[in-house]
Parts: structure tokens; C-alpha cells; sequence
């Protein structure tokens, strides 16, 4: 009987260590990490088709004046309008510009050039403060302050904010430093240098 046991045992220890190293082996192929290439990088960083770099808030005011210097005809007849906004600005580039030879390999670097920066979107946020100051008869005929007109003003003006090229050079530097935690977090073991077209 002690030798049955013995058999059974073994038996059962056989069987387990085989299908131990069958399983080892067939998930190691299964779970294999994806050989990094050009391509592979490509369609990571194309699942989004605008990758934003960076977001900055602006606080941007804009004046409309009317006012024609003659006090007597602005005292009836003049209008003065001052908005204001916070304004956030989002840059990034358009990942449809890229190609697989935008992304080289050398050794254990990943050599990567992408397109310069462009605005994805402007919001305002929150409420618009809107001033005005307007003569004895404007004020009796004007209606409601042009409130799209002036959030439209409001964003272009801080479009044309972020074409600074103080605001485009730390926008640059923030961009290099999302692709590379972005690349690090796909190829954990390649260093990532990036360029601008």
C-alpha cells in the first residue's frame, strides 16, 4: 500500500511540475512584450488624433472704445466696453503629420521629430466681466452687450497671446517632456529625443 502511495504521489508531482512549465512557457509567449518599432509608436501615439502638450490659462481683457475725444458729443454719444476673461489655451500637434520616419531607433535611443506646436482649442472659463461706459443717448438706444462677439474677441486675443515666443518655447520644452514620460511609459527601456520640424 505504502508503495501505491509512493507511485501516486510521484505521479501527482510529475503531473504537476509538467503542467507548470507548460503554462510558464505558453503565457511567457503569450504575454511576450511587443518588439518596439517605428510603427508601434506610430499607432500608440495616433489612438488620439491631436496630442495635447500643454494647457495654459490666460487672464485676457479687451477694451472697445467709441469715443471720439469731443467731450460734448460723448457725453450723449459714446460707448466704451471693457471685457474680461480667463482664457485657457491648449497646444499640442497633430498626430495625423506624423510618420514611421518621423521615429528612428539608434541603439537604445528613439530619435522622434514632430510637427510644431498649433492651438487644439481656447474656452473661456468661467464668467466674461463685461464694463461698460456709455453716453446719455446710447445708453437709451444700445441693447444687450454683443456677449459672443466679445468671447470670440476675447479668444482670439489670446490665440494671438500664445504666438509669444516666450509662451512657444516653454510650450516646446513642455511637449518634449510629455513625449518622453509618454515613450517611457511604452518603451520603459529607450531614451527619447525629440525635435520640431
Amino acid at each position: 500500500m505504502f508503495t501505491h502511495l509512493k507511485q501516486l504521489f510521484i505521479t501527482i508531482f510529475v503531473s504537476a511540475a509538467v503542467a507548470f512549465f507548460i503554462g510558464f512557457f505558453v503565457a511567457r509567449a503569450q504575454f511576450a512584450p511587443t518588439p518596439m518599432s517605428s510603427e508601434t509608436i506610430l499607432r500608440a501615439m495616433q489612438q488620439e488624433s491631436f496630442f495635447v502638450t500643454q494647457s495654459i490659462l490666460l487672464d485676457e481683457s479687451i477694451t472697445i472704445d467709441n469715443r471720439s475725444g469731443n467731450a460734448l458729443r460723448d457725453f450723449f454719444v459714446s460707448e466704451q466696453i471693457i471685457a474680461s476673461a480667463r482664457v485657457n489655451v491648449a497646444l499640442g500637434f497633430d498626430t495625423t503629420e506624423l510618420t514611421s520616419d518621423d521615429i528612428r531607433f539608434e541603439g537604445n535611443t528613439i530619435f522622434m521629430t514632430v510637427p510644431n506646436l498649433s492651438i487644439f482649442s481656447t474656452e473661456v472659463l468661467g464668467d466674461v466681466t463685461i464694463d461698460t461706459n456709455r453716453g446719455i443717448i446710447s445708453r437709451i438706444i444700445s441693447g444687450q452687450d454683443d456677449y459672443n462677439g466679445l468671447v470670440a474677441l476675447l479668444k482670439e486675443q489670446a490665440r494671438t497671446t500664445i504666438l509669444d515666443t516666450d509662451i512657444m518655447a516653454d510650450a516646446q520644452k513642455s511637449t518634449i517632456d510629455s513625449l518622453t514620460q509618454f515613450i517611457q511609459f511604452i518603451a520603459p527601456t529607450y531614451t527619447t529625443v525629440v525635435t520640431f520640424k
